[in-house]
């Protein structure tokens, strides 16, 4: 898979952390992303469905399948505190193309643990 990302995203380790959490989405790799996350999570697919606890998501990630992503575009990745969003673009083998914006929210300011993310997605 080919990964733009902005240049800006290596020195900031929380900046680095959701990089790489993105990466392992697109990739199918949900061992890891379920490893990120808590046990009561809150992933809002907005528009289409919730789903409440880590579970809950861990199904659903391997109940569906995910067309293969040839390109991961990483527009911007903005934190604060508790919060943060990575908004980019995937682009799957057919050309098709995926806009999307996770909205984040962390357990606390020191660890890297997702409570919640806000999903909004346009396309595919």
């Amino acid at each position: 898979m080919k990964l733009e990302i902005p240049t800006a995203c290596g020195n900031a380790p929380r900046k680095a952390f959701l990089v790489e959490f993105n990466v392992a989405l697109a990739e199918g790799r949900f061992d890891e992303v379920i490893a990120a996350v808590t046990e009561d999570v809150v992933w809002q697919d907005v528009g289409r469905q919730r789903l409440e606890g880590k579970s809950a998501l861990e199904s659903y990630l391997n109940d569906h399948s995910l067309p293969k992503i040839q390109v991961l575009r990483l527009f911007r990745v903005i934190t604060h505190g508790r919060d943060a969003t990575v908004d980019g673009e995937m682009e799957t083998a057919s050309g098709d193309i995926l806009s999307f914006c996770h909205v984040y929210t962390f357990k606390d300011t020191r660890n890297n643990w997702i409570r919640s993310c806000h999903s909004y997605q346009i396309g595919g």
